[in-house]
Parts: C-alpha cells; structure tokens; sequence
C-alpha cells in the first residue's frame, strides 16, 4: 500500500544505544538519561506547531560497551502522528549523578518557555521554505535543551537531532535509518511509515479509553507508561505556554 505524505502518518523511533565508554573514567556504570524533543509543522489534531517532549531515566546503570536494545519498533521521539511539511527531532543523552535534579520537569519547563516558543513562533510564519531555512531557525532547540538539562553533576554525552521533510522522496525518509555515533554513544533513529486503513485514526489514548472506559487520568498514566510523547501547545487562546499534561516522569 502506498503511502499518503499527506495524511499517513509516522513514527521516529531509537531502536537502540550503546554505550561506547563510561563518561565517569574508572567507573564503568552510567546513570542514563535520554530527553526527547520534536516540533512538527502541523499536523491533523494540531493547526499550528507543537512540541513533543519525552525523558526516560533507565532503570539500571549502563556499563561501558553495553548495548541497550528497546522492545518491539523501539523508543518513541515523535508520533505517532502526521507532522506537516516536516518535523525535527532531536535526542540527548545525559549521564546524571545529580538524584536531586528533575529532569523531566526541567524538559516541560524549557520545551515551554520562551526562547523555544519565540523559535516556534518564526517557523510558524513560514511560507513554503525550504529545508535549510527550517533546520536554520530549529538548530539551536538542541543546544537551548541541553544548556538547561546539564548541571554540576549531570553531562551531555551526545546529540543526535535532525529535520524530516515531506516534500521529498521517499517523503520524511521514510523507511530510512540513521545511525550515529561520538566517543561516549552509539545510537540510532529509524522512521516508520504508519500507512492508514480506511478508517480514522486512532490515538493511544484513544485506544486506552476504549480498553479502559477512562480517558482520564488512567488513560494519562498509561501512555507515560507507554512512553509516549508528550504533547506542549505553545498556543492557547490567551496566548499561555503550558504543558497539555503533566505526564512525564520524573
């Protein structure tokens, strides 16, 4: 089945990471952190840009040259969704010895504050450009999310981020692979192509208040648990920055 750049929709995931060597010389065990963030151009359930914020702590150290394989199509960074004209990602990994230190709400209060909504606000304006403009304006998001998320004890060891565009072929690089790696990290982003039946489609929390007959804060927990993005409308009717949710862990 063929697919429709204009209403399938997509999913970018991380498959997997591996850590290289341990940031911490001697010693071999990394507390990982990996923060998401995806601003999309538009698409069916939101009429003008969002952002899509993610943060998951392992639940185990990670030992140096260890590979950290996720289940079934991987770690969700965008979707699924149909983004628009295009959408960016970009992934950081953080090695956090700092237990005091939230940094999901740090990634909240960031993806919704100023200088992210003044970038968002600029691409919004846009008429038909084309991709170097986008990336321009999009590039310093990673840099802005990781100034904030690093701290005396907490490091970036890596930034994985990119623009995926519509008008192309195949249309977001769909299908494609992206592998990447530094001295500390290996890592890789796959986007998945999610061709659509007949029918509308349907969200998680859709899904989960159908199984559930809750679309409360149940069906809330569920898609944390379920590690979906969180979405963060930057435009409300009074113009407020705040986050959809608070469903992000800690």
């Amino acid at each position: 089945m063929d697919f429709n750049n204009k209403k399938d929709q997509i999913a970018i995931t991380i498959p997997y990471f591996r850590m290289r060597k341990s940031a911490d010389g001697l010693d071999r065990w990394n507390e990982i952190n990996i923060a998401t963030i995806a601003i999309d151009e538009k698409g069916q359930d939101n009429k003008s840009p969002a952002v899509y914020v993610n943060m998951l702590k392992m639940e185990h150290p990670v030992k140096s040259w260890e590979r950290v394989d996720f289940a079934g199509s991987g770690r969700l960074v965008y979707g699924p969704a149909q983004p628009g004209a295009f959408v960016y990602c970009a992934v950081l990994f953080i090695e956090s010895d700092n237990d005091n230190r939230n940094l999901g709400k740090l990634l909240r209060e960031v993806a919704a504050g100023a200088e992210i909504k003044s970038i968002v606000t600029a691409v919004s304006a846009l008429v038909n450009p084309t991709a170097s403009v986008i990336l321009s304006l999009l590039s310093p998001v990673a840099a802005i999310v990781g100034k904030v998320l690093e701290g005396s004890k907490d490091d970036i060891l890596y930034t994985q981020e990119g623009i995926f565009l519509r008008d192309i072929k195949p249309p977001y690089h769909i299908g494609d692979s992206f592998k990447r790696t530094n001295d500390f990290i290996e890592s890789s982003l796959n986007v998945i192509p999610l061709v659509q039946s007949s029918e509308a489609p349907m969200s998680f929390r859709k899904m989960t208040a159908l199984a559930t007959g809750d679309e409360g804060s149940n069906a809330l927990a569920l898609e944390a648990l379920a590690g979906v993005p969180e979405k963060i409308s930057l435009f409300t009717n009074s113009d407020q920055s705040t986050p959809s949710n608070n469903n992000l862990p800690a």
